[in-house]
């Protein structure tokens, strides 16, 4: 049988073999073939939904989350992701990035706004540039211009001596600000209409794929888990982009019916509804074929006793005309005995 393994994404056979000689079996029916064939099937099939949803939350979520404000000051953040050696001067849509490629999301194109904040409430804004596009300078297809982690790092750092930026050594991405400042990824940009409409935050998802400010860890159903930081400090959370706001808060509700494009343009609620209609389907298919092979059985085995039972009933009256038969057969050898014994008398 075949089975994706989701910690390390590879695939995984399993073999039946014979414990003495370890020699393969090919296992296609009964129990076990069953079982395997079920794993292969739907299994696998609900398995790859879950895990498509989980990612689609995981992403979406920390997007949302990474813009907003929390009512705790943002003095220093590190991102959930590691990021390999090899990979860090590599730009993140590179397919050579291992540390990128195989992931369910992917950044894209866009602005980071990078907002620093001193202890008065005075602002410096920062857009900077995520060059994702796999263009180089000289229009051709490339990705030796396109933003590494390094380049964020530098760009971060290049805001001024307020905020610095340094990848750890487990390949981690760090943003802290001085003493009396904070940071933030979004503002609000003039001040007619609702805050949803004046919202500046990251268009590239560059935070959420890193997994700064964000709410889960991981990648999809084997592994998504809220980041630890906010289990120890809830005041973390954050419900909007500024003092007093809950626009964050709300978009992250509104994701229930929010048509996702990593779904084919279905909300997760009507995917998850797609799969349990498809689980429905297939169950009533299944029952039905029950249904009809128990049929098929029981006339079967009703043919079979037909010509190879026993009825008690008839057996006994069998062994009564037997046991008659015997009896009558026995008085006749007793009665022909006499009547050679007479004749014998008489000679």
């Amino acid at each position: 049988g075949r089975v994706i393994d989701p910690a390390s994404g590879l695939d995984e056979v399993t073999d039946v073999v014979l414990k003495e000689d370890q020699t393969r079996l090919d296992v296609d029916g009964g129990t076990i073939g069953g079982l395997l064939a079920e794993r292969e099937g739907s299994i696998d099939d609900n398995l790859a939904a879950l895990n498509e949803l989980s990612s689609s939350l995981i992403f979406e979520v920390n997007r949302l989350h990474s813009r907003g404000r929390p009512s705790m000051p943002l003095t220093s953040v590190t991102a959930e992701r590691s990021v390999a050696l090899a990979d860090q001067a590599l730009a993140l849509n590179d397919p050579a990035n291992q540390s990128f490629a195989n992931l369910p999301f992917q950044a894209t194109n866009g602005v980071l706004p990078v907002v620093v904040t001193d202890s008065n409430g005075n602002r410096t804004i920062t857009e900077i540039e995520i060059d994702l596009d796999g263009i180089d300078a000289a229009g051709n297809p490339g990705f030796a211009d396109d933003t590494s982690l390094a380049d964020l790092a530098t760009a971060i750092n290049a805001i001024g001596p307020n905020i610095t930026a340094a990848i750890d050594a487990s390949g981690r991405l760090g943003i802290t600000t001085a003493a009396g400042y904070d940071v933030s990824f979004a503002y609000l940009q003039g001040e007619d209409g609702p805050p949803d409409s004046r919202l500046r935050s990251d268009t590239s998802g560059v935070l959420a794929v890193l997994g700064i400010n964000g709410v889960f860890t991981g990648t999809d159903a084997a592994d998504i888990a809220v980041r630890q930081e906010l289990r120890d400090e809830p005041e973390l959370l954050a419900v909007g982009a500024g003092s007093g706001t809950n626009e964050t808060a709300l978009a992250v509700a509104a994701l229930r019916d929010e048509s996702m494009p990593s779904l084919g343009g279905a909300s997760m609620a009507e995917r998850w509804q797609q799969q349990v209609e498809r689980n429905a389907v297939r169950a009533a298919g299944e029952r039905s074929r029950f249904e009809s092979l128990s049929s098929v059985r029981q006339s079967l085995e009703a043919q079979e006793q037909a010509i190879s039972g026993v009825s008690l009933d008839e057996e006994s009256i069998n062994l009564i005309n037997f046991q008659q038969q015997y009896n009558s057969a026995a008085r006749f050898i007793s009665v022909v005995d006499e009547l050679n014994q007479t004749l014998l008398s008489l000679v």
